[in-house]
C-alpha cells in the first residue's frame, strides 16, 4: 500500500470488508428498504395540505394547471416569492395522476429511495464499497429524512438533486464525455429553481475543478466553465419572466434579503409590537423563525389561513423588502460586530444541537405517531449524537487538499455557511447532513480498525484521535448548554415521562 493518507488506510479497511453480496444486489436491497421505510410512512399522512408553506406550493402549482398564473392565496401580496422548482414538481405530478398527495409522497419516497443509493455510489467513487453502503444504510434509516418526504416542501427534491449533483461531479473528474458536464449543469440549474441558495455553492465548484479536481488543466477549465453557463441556460427563462414583471433583474425569487432579515433577531420595537415576551433572550427568536417582513408586517397569520393583523400599504414592493432585508441585515452586522459575533457562536450551536423541533400536534407538525412520538424524538436525538460525533472523525481521517474528498467537504461547509447567513433549522441542513453520513461512515470504518491503525500509523492516529477529542468535547458541551443550561433539567424529566407514557 502506497497510499499512507487517512483516505488511504480508509479504502485498505474497507478493501478487506468488502460486502459478501454484490454492487447491484447491495444496490437494490438499500433502494428497496428505503421506499419502504418511506411509502408505509408516508400513505398515511397523503393529505393535500392548506396552509403554510406546503399550502403556498400546493396553490402555485394548481393555479398553474388551471392557467391562472404563478400566484397564491395565502401569499397574495408576492409575485416571485417562492422559487418555482418545487411548484413545477407538483404541476408535472398533478397534471399525471390529478390533484392528489399520495402520487406526490410516493414520488417523494422514490426520490428518497434513489437519494440512498445515490449516496452509496458517492462512497464507493471517493472511498469504497463499504463505507458507501454504511452511509447508504445511514440515509435510509435516517428519522429526519423520512419524516420531511412526507412534507410537500423542498428538501426531499432538493436532497436527490444536490447528491446527483455531486456523484456527477466526481464523475465528471474521471471521464472525457462533455454529457456528464451538461448533465451536471442541467441538475445544477433545476437545483437553483428549487432553492435559489445554491447559487452561492457554484463558486466552490469552481474552484474545486479549476484548483483541486484530477485531469489536465485544459479539462478542468471547461469543467468549471460549462457547469455555469449551463446552470444559467437553465434559470434564464424565469429570470426573464421576472424582468418583465417586476422591471429588475431577479435571479429566481425575491425572497432572498428578507431570509437575510429573519436569520437576526428583530428589534426591540417589533418584539414589541407583535407581543412576545420581555425575557426572551435572542437566540429564542433565531430558533422559532420569524415571518416578519422589514416594513414590520406578519406573515403568520395569512400563512395559515387567519386574518391579517394589519393591511400592507398600497405600494407595497417585493423587492423592496428584500434590498431592505440586506440593508437592515448589514446594518445590524456594522452596528456591532462583537454582538454579531455572538450572534453567529448562537447559530452554530443551533445548527449542532440534538433536539430537534417540537413539533406541535395541534398544527400536524408532529412525527403523526400520537403519544409515541417522543420514542421517534429519541431516536432522531441518538441518531444526531452519532452523525456529530463519529462524523468529525471521519472528516478528519479523509482530510486532504486535493482530490474528491475536497468535494464532500465544499459542501459540507456550504451548508454550514448557509447556516450561519440565514436562519438555522434541521431542515435547511439536512442536505448536508446527507452527504455528512459518508464521513460518519468513514469514522465508524476507523473505529473498526483503530487498534490496525494504531499499529501502522501510531503517530498520525494518535494526532486524529486528539482532534477529534477536542471536538467531541466542544460536541458535548454544546449539547449540556442547549438541553440544559438553555432549557433546564425539567425538559429532561418531561422527555422521561413522555417516554414512560409511551411504553407503559
Amino acid at each position: 500500500m502506497t497510499d499512507r493518507s487517512g483516505d488511504g488506510l480508509l479504502r485498505a479497511a474497507g478493501s478487506s470488508l468488502v460486502p459478501a453480496l454484490g454492487e447491484r444486489k447491495w444496490m437494490l436491497l438499500l433502494f428497496c428498504l428505503a421506499f419502504v421505510i418511506r411509502a408505509v410512512y408516508v400513505i398515511p399522512q397523503a393529505e393535500i395540505p392548506t396552509i403554510n408553506d406546503m399550502g403556498v406550493y400546493d396553490q402555485l402549482a394548481t393555479n398553474l394547471l388551471s392557467g391562472k398564473g404563478y400566484i397564491s392565496q395565502l401569499e397574495p401580496h408576492f409575485r416571485s416569492w417562492r422559487a418555482p422548482g418545487y411548484p413545477f414538481f407538483l404541476l408535472a405530478v398533478y397534471s399525471i395522476f390529478g390533484h392528489h398527495a399520495l402520487p406526490v409522497l410516493l414520488l417523494q419516497s422514490l426520490l428518497g429511495a434513489l437519494t440512498c443509493a445515490l449516496v452509496y455510489l458517492i462512497g464507493q467513487e471517493v472511498f469504497n464499497r463499504r463505507i458507501g453502503t454504511i452511509a447508504g444504510f445511514v440515509c435510509a434509516v435516517d428519522p429526519e429524512m423520512i419524516h420531511w418526504t412526507a412534507k410537500m416542501l423542498t428538501e426531499t427534491l432538493f436532497i436527490f438533486l444536490l447528491t446527483l449533483l455531486v456523484l456527477l461531479c466526481l464523475r465528471l473528474t474521471k471521464s472525457r464525455r462533455g454529457s456528464l458536464a451538461v448533465g451536471a449543469g442541467l441538475v445544477l440549474g433545476y437545483a437553483t429553481l428549487v432553492r435559489p441558495n445554491i447559487l452561492l455553492l457554484i463558486p466552490f465548484l469552481v474552484l474545486y475543478f479549476l484548483f483541486f479536481a484530477e485531469g489536465s488543466i485544459r479539462k478542468r477549465i471547461i469543467s468549471a466553465s460549462v457547469l455555469p453557463i449551463v446552470c444559467a441556460l437553465v434559470v434564464s427563462p424565469w429570470t426573464v419572466r421576472n424582468y418583465l414583471i417586476h422591471g429588475e433583474f431577479v435571479p429566481v425569487s425575491s425572497i432572498g434579503g428578507v431570509s437575510l432579515f429573519v436569520g437576526i433577531p428583530p428589534s426591540a420595537e417589533t418584539r414589541l409590537a407583535l407581543g412576545f415576551p420581555e425575557d426572551w433572550e435572542e437566540w429564542r427568536y433565531v430558533q422559532v423563525g420569524m415571518h416578519i417582513l422589514p416594513n414590520g408586517y406578519d406573515l403568520v397569520p395569512e400563512l395559515f389561513g387567519q386574518p391579517p393583523k394589519s393591511q400592507l400599504p398600497p405600494d407595497f414592493d417585493e423587492l423592496e423588502q428584500s434590498r431592505l432585508g440586506i440593508r437592515r441585515f448589514l446594518e445590524y452586522a456594522r452596528a456591532d460586530p462583537v454582538r454579531y459575533g455572538r450572534l453567529l457562536l448562537s447559530k452554530l450551536s443551533l445548527a449542532f444541537t440534538i433536539v430537534p423541533k417540537r413539533y406541535s400536534a395541534d398544527e400536524g407538525e408532529d412525527y403523526g405517531f400520537g403519544r409515541f412520538d417522543i420514542v421517534v424524538k429519541l431516536y432522531s436525538m441518538v441518531f444526531l449524537i452519532v452523525t456529530f460525533v463519529l462524523g468529525p472523525l471521519g472528516l478528519i481521517v479523509t482530510f486532504s487538499r486535493r482530490g474528491p474528498t475536497i468535494l464532500l467537504d465544499s459542501v459540507l461547509f456550504y451548508h454550514i455557511i448557509m447556516q450561519l447567513l440565514f436562519r438555522p433549522a434541521l431542515r435547511y441542513f439536512l442536505p448536508g447532513l446527507v452527504i455528512a453520513s459518508l464521513f460518519t461512515a468513514s469514522g465508524l470504518v476507523t473505529l473498526s480498525r483503530l487498534k490496525s491503525l494504531l499499529s501502522s500509523e501510531r503517530s498520525k492516529t494518535l494526532v486524529w484521535l486528539r482532534v477529534w477529542g477536542g471536538s467531541t468535547v466542544l460536541f458535548v458541551f454544546n449539547t449540556f448548554y442547549r438541553i440544559i443550561m438553555l432549557r433546564g433539567w425539567d425538559v429532561v424529566m418531561r422527555y422521561w415521562k413522555q417516554l414512560i407514557e409511551a411504553l407503559t
